[in-house]
This record gives C-alpha cells, structure tokens and sequence, in this order.
C-alpha cells in the first residue's frame, strides 16, 4: 500500500513537472511577443510622426 502510495505521488510529481516546464514555455514565447509587438508599436509610430512631418513640408 505504501509503495502504491509512493508511486501516485511520484506520478503526481512528474506531472506536475511537465505542466510547470509547459507553463514556463509558454509564458517565454508570450515575452517574445509582447516584445515584438511592442518593437512593430515603436515602428508604426515612428513611421506615422515621419508621415506627419513630411506631410507639413
């Protein structure tokens, strides 16, 4: 019983393991796209205050 007991929570551990390293991936390629929205947000304004200086020339 105690050995049953044992390999349910190792069981228990492995999965909690794989969900947590899954969860960890996740929220990195959500970083990486946060940033690069945040670089195409730069260069969309960049790109709308270039456009309205040259429009008052």
């Amino acid at each position: 019983l105690l050995e049953n007991l044992q390999k349910i929570a190792k069981g228990i551990d492995e999965i909690l393991d794989k969900k947590l390293f899954k969860k960890r991936s996740i929220q990195e390629q959500r970083d990486q796209l946060q940033e690069q929205l945040q670089s195409l947000l730069d260069k969309q304004r960049l790109y709308t205050k270039t456009l309205a200086e040259f429009q008052q020339v």
